[in-house]
Formats: C-alpha cells, sequence, structure tokens
C-alpha cells in the first residue's frame, strides 16, 4: 500500500465539505493498460479508500472489448458541478491510488490567476516611487527646514553649561 502522509492528512474542503462527491472508474476487462486500475479495485486498494472516504460514490464503466474507450481513467465529479479526468492508462496500482487521493484532495474548480496590477504596472506614477521615508517619521536625515532649528538649539546648548 503506497501511504502519502501529506496527501492522507489534508483535504481540499470548502466549509468544512468535502468537494468531491462521486469517483467513475473507466476501464477494459482485458486490456494490459488496465491492470493497474483492475489491481486497485478488485483488491485492498479501494477498500482502504472507502474506508478513509465514505463520502465518495464510486460508480464503474467496464469495456468488455476494449473497442469503445480503450484506456483507463478515473473521472472525479466535484460539488460545485466540474469534473476532472485523470487517465491512467499504464499506471501501477501505487500510482492509481496516488491518483485518486490526489483528485480527492482537489477543490474541482481551476484556480484563479490574482491580478496584481497595481504590482507591475507598465506606466510609472508621476508621484514618484513610494520609500520607507516618504512622510518623514523615521527619517535618518532631517529635512533642511528642522535641520535649521536643531542646529539652533544645538548652539544654544552649547553656551549652557548645567553643572554650575
Amino acid at each position: 500500500f503506497f501511504r502519502v502522509p501529506s496527501l492522507l492528512a489534508a483535504s481540499m474542503s470548502k466549509h468544512g465539505v468535502r468537494q468531491l462527491t462521486r469517483l467513475t472508474a473507466l476501464y477494459s476487462d482485458v486490456g494490459k493498460s488496465s491492470q493497474g486500475l483492475r489491481d486497485f479495485i478488485f483488491k485492498e486498494g479501494l477498500k482502504e479508500f472507502k474506508a478513509h472516504t465514505p463520502d465518495v460514490k464510486w460508480s464503474f464503466a467496464v469495456t468488455r472489448d476494449g473497442r469503445r474507450d480503450p484506456h483507463p481513467k478515473l473521472i472525479a465529479s466535484y460539488a460545485d458541478g466540474s469534473s476532472q479526468v485523470m487517465p491512467l492508462k499504464n499506471v501501477p496500482v501505487e500510482g492509481v491510488q496516488m491518483r485518486a487521493w490526489q483528485l480527492r484532495n482537489q477543490a474541482g474548480h481551476n484556480p484563479q490567476k490574482h491580478r496584481n496590477r497595481h504590482l507591475e504596472r507598465p506606466v510609472q506614477s508621476i508621484q514618484g516611487h513610494w520609500n520607507p521615508y516618504l512622510w518623514l517619521h523615521d527619517a535618518p536625515v532631517a529635512p533642511a527646514a528642522i535641520e535649521g532649528e536643531m542646529l539652533a538649539a544645538v548652539d544654544g546648548l552649547a553656551g549652557h553649561n548645567p553643572q554650575k
């Protein structure tokens, strides 16, 4: 039994509900490319998968002559109405099990690309680039107007001796 701890521990859910609702296994009864999927179904792989995911319904479509759909595949149906096809041509039992867990752990929809337009602008701002000293709170050098006042205060302190 091929066990990947991260795949067993995590499951993609939305509001605490797993998104995978049905797995359909399409395979040939006699084809050599379906051997891994047949071993997964008729040996301990499917029983263990069902024990961990009782909420997922299974259905099977078997072709006896191998002509209609010669290569095996898993079709995953998700709660949002989307489906995903995972081809399993010449995949061993461990690979079938890993792909079944992978389909279980997905949310079903394709991830959306985030648009960072404010970070990747071709036209620069006329106000200039932002820097950490823009508002002069933590400026390492005081501005010229304040600098003159500070120098005057320092000169005033130079003549004052507090130890007298």
